[in-house]
């Protein structure tokens, strides 16, 4: 369960900064990198609130890695 919720409070502070860096940065290619990595962030996210609240992981990835 401590894992769980560390993943949780990771995965938020990662979207927080990816979000911060798209709308704030002032690097051109980091600002892409933020916006490619985000989508996978997100879906990480929701995998972990879906486990800390009795789900099980998806069968099938639909990320890249």
């Amino acid at each position: 369960a401590a894992y769980l919720q560390n993943q949780l409070i990771e995965h938020q502070k990662t979207v927080q900064l990816l979000q911060w860096e798209i709308s704030n940065g002032q690097h051109a290619p980091l600002q892409r990198y933020a916006a490619e990595a985000l989508p996978a962030v997100l879906e990480h996210l929701a995998w972990v609130r879906e486990l800390i609240g009795g789900a099980s992981l998806p069968t099938s990835s639909t990320h890249g890695g």
